[in-house]
């Protein structure tokens, strides 16, 4: 849900403040950080993305090879310690499906 004339969606934290979600998919893991204005528009202060390949070798059964999966945690954990260096306050992961 968007704030007021397509400022910060609905809960991304205070103005003034910094919050940043990380985007887990199956080939990579995108972060996106914003500062959240006085007038309530979120303004972008750092993004990034680690190539991960997490759906490399998906097995029948859906297990996730575990080269991939560390390779993911790991850029999880990365792109967290990024987000709190830019200030974030608040760090929303999510995985996402094609």
């Amino acid at each position: 849900m968007m704030g007021p004339a397509g400022g910060a969606p609905a809960g991304v934290g205070r103005r003034g403040t910094v919050a940043a979600v990380i985007d887990v998919g199956s080939n990579s893991v995108l972060l996106l950080a914003v500062a959240v204005g006085a007038d309530g528009r979120a303004r972008p202060v750092d993004a990034a993305l680690e190539t991960t390949r997490l759906g490399t070798r998906l097995t029948d059964g859906g297990a996730l090879d575990p080269a991939a999966r560390a390779r993911t945690v790991a850029a999880v954990e990365a792109l967290a310690v990024r987000a709190r260096r830019a200030g974030a306050e608040r760090v929303w992961a999510f995985a996402t499906a094609a």
